[in-house]
């Protein structure tokens, strides 16, 4: 059975973050896998019981979908386990959770989930903690930076599983490099048409393809926290373009200003430069 993989630290749990995963499992039909990771030396299955009270009262009352779920309890240092768990369960997707405007902006991003994402080593849904958004389904306008210089099928594939027989807009977005004529990526754009099609009607696609001005990540950004997005997808490439979205201050920026939820998908086996080209 699919997982979905939900680190709490259970000292604030978000009613929006459980909504999510549940909903989340329920479409795409997963089981839901609480965990909690503790550094002391004395840990205990009882830290789950006002956790596991709270969720069945949500259940009952129909606030969460009625899904099978688990507390995992892990001893270490929380991004170690955190991966460890997620690759060696073959978990789907991990669910983790950012901080919001109101927060200091050299702390949107927590430490923990930009680790777990800068691995590259697991899919990871970031939801900002003041996410206005509760049910999966309701994502409904989707942008995606994505290469057009070749067309992979496992890429889309990766991120279609997530939604189900779903209704939604699917926005790719490309750089276009400097010396690249528009014209050169109609023939992938046919093909990711072609699949799209074949494989979920129901996705509307659309494109944006951008001058490069400054580099892949400001251009990006400029793009992302001006459009009307729901959720954004991006996917790592051997640690240079979600490193640079995580980890610089303009990724803090992407966070402050957009505050949007963003899937992560894993690193794919080529270089920044096949993957977006600016020369």
């Amino acid at each position: 059975m699919k997982q979905v993989l939900l680190p709490l630290d259970f000292e604030k749990v978000s009613d929006n973050i459980l909504k999510l995963s549940f909903s989340l499992a329920k479409s795409i039909n997963a089981s839901v896998s609480i965990l909690n990771v503790s550094e002391n030396k004395s840990i205990s299955d009882a830290r789950f019981a006002p956790v596991s009270e709270h969720i069945e009262n949500m259940i009952k009352s129909k606030e969460l979908q009625d899904v099978h779920y688990q507390f995992v309890l892990k001893k270490g240092v929380p991004e170690n386990e955190i991966i460890n768990y997620a690759v060696h369960n073959a978990v789907t997707v991990t669910v983790m959770e950012t901080r919001s405007k109101e927060t200091k902006q050299s702390e949107l991003i927590g430490s923990v989930t930009a680790e777990v994402i800068d691995s590259g080593k697991v899919t990871v849904l970031a939801i900002p903690d003041d996410c206005k958004i509760s049910d999966f389904k309701d994502f409904k306008t989707i942008g995606i930076a994505e290469s057009l210089k070749e067309f992979d099928d496992e890429s889309y594939k990766s991120f279609m599983d997530l939604f189900p027989d779903y209704q939604f807009d699917l926005n790719i977005v490309h750089i276009l490099g400097k010396n690249d004529n528009v014209a050169e990526y109609q023939d992938v754009i046919n093909q990711i048409d072609s699949y799209i099609n074949k494989e979920c009607s129901k996705i509307k696609t659309s494109y944006s393809i951008i001058p490069a001005e400054k580099s892949i990540s400001t251009d990006l950004i400029n793009f992302f926290t001006t459009s009307a997005f729901d959720l954004l997808i991006v996917r790592s490439v051997k640690r240079n373009l979600v490193s640079r979205l995580f980890k610089s201050s303009l990724a803090k920026k992407l966070a402050y200003h957009a505050k949007l939820p963003m899937i992560v998908l894993p690193i794919k086996d080529c270089t920044i430069e096949n993957f977006m080209t600016l020369h």
